[in-house]
């Protein structure tokens, strides 16, 4: 069988975990896989199993050429285009032009929601969309205008009403877009992200003490939820003056138009915590095993989250995880069995979690072995 995933991203971010861990995945099976993307190379391991395809970006002004794009730029006329949905467009252009050269190629493809890459070809019979979360979900928790009428929106919410067929990664999202976004909820099919547990292996490292490693590893936005990290963390040292706080992740803009990491940064200095924490940008994916193994317990306290790849590779790692109890994570999670939860911005919650665990030997090492049989 010829599949191909279409994908902007390849590695880092959630969509890039869950686009290389499938196709390796589908590579094993047998499947011939092809990835249709503008990223880099995966740099782990010296065999990738599948072939890569980096597609160039075709020039606005050769959309008006074509009809399907009518709709498109009444959307345009009515809403403004940024530079940033313009290029989402012509994004989208590239990867149909690619299927009408090639298209008979596959049997199956693949294509997100985010950013309407699919826009052209969502009548495609062969086409599998695949939820991740649109825009306009993203924008309403980062603190952004998420009623305002734009173009990506209009591209992500016509990619999914005319998509033959949807799976999403948890009940959480697909319950959303069926509500928010005019999808019956019986034509989506819930498909959990994988994981490669090979790769994200358990290494026994536990903690004794008041002395452990807590790793939030993820993007710097709003909807991440990494500011209640630091607003939860003097409550912790207070307790255990010896923990040590790991951030890392690609940055963000804020709705003030300001780096999102400079004002966690900012606010971990303003609260006495700064001397407790290191600061870092995006980890590659054949680093992130020892990053888990040099951390006792990972957080993850997102405002809304689909079904996040740092819990599943965390857990996998044989590492506990406290979470929010937000979107699709408590469908990874089961409190007290595998894992931690704790109520979205609750930081005082969050700093109880994370005390017990530290003082609390035995029931760390049960729910870290929980959570790699979960997986």
């Amino acid at each position: 069988m010829k599949i191909c995933l279409v994908s902007k991203e390849i590695e880092g971010g959630g969509i890039g975990s869950y686009v290389s861990t499938l196709a390796r995945a589908l590579a094993d099976t047998g499947a011939n896989v092809t990835v249709l993307s503008q990223g880099e190379r995966p740099r782990a391991g010296p065999d990738q199993k599948f072939n890569l395809v980096r597609i160039p970006t075709i020039p606005v002004r050769r959309f008006r050429l074509f009809p399907p794009f009518s709709r498109a730029f009444r959307w345009k006329r009515k809403c403004g285009i940024s530079p940033d949905e313009m290029f989402a467009l012509q994004r989208a252009f590239s990867v149909s032009g690619y299927f009408r050269r090639r298209g008979e190629d596959y049997d199956v493809i693949e294509a997100p929601d985010w950013g309407g890459e699919g826009f052209f070809i969502a009548g495609d019979p062969r086409l599998c969309l695949k939820l991740h979360t649109p825009q306009v979900l993203i924008d309403r928790f980062n603190g952004n205008s998420g009623d305002r009428d734009t173009f990506i929106y209009h591209l992500e919410k016509e990619v999914i009403r005319r998509a033959r067929r949807i799976s999403s990664p948890s009940r959480a999202l697909s319950d959303w877009v069926s509500e928010n976004l005019g999808r019956n909820r019986a034509d989506i099919t819930v498909m959990p992200y994988p994981v490669d547990t090979d790769f994200f292996s358990p290494r026994s490292n536990y903690y004794e003490g008041e002395r452990a490693n807590v790793l939030y590893c993820g993007r710097f936005e709003r909807r991440k939820g990494v500011d209640i990290i630091v607003r939860a963390a003097p409550l912790i040292l207070k307790r255990h003056p010896g923990v040590r706080f790991t951030f890392c992740g690609g940055d963000t803009v804020s709705p003030e138009g300001k780096s999102f990491r400079r004002e966690v940064e900012d606010l971990a200095r303003k609260t006495g915590i700064a001397s407790s924490c290191s600061f870092s940008g995006g980890i590659p994916r054949d680093e992130m095993p020892e990053l888990y193994h040099r951390h006792d317990i990972c957080l993850v306290p997102s405002r809304f989250d689909n079904f996040p790849y740092t819990c599943l590779e965390a857990m996998s790692c044989g590492k506990v995880v406290v979470a929010a109890r937000a979107g699709g994570i408590s469908e990874i999670i089961s409190d007290n069995r595998n894992g931690l939860l704790f109520e979205p911005e609750h930081a005082e919650e969050l700093a109880e979690k994370v005390i017990r665990l530290i003082g609390d030997v035995s029931s760390r090492k049960e729910l870290a072995q929980n959570a790699r049989e979960t997986v």
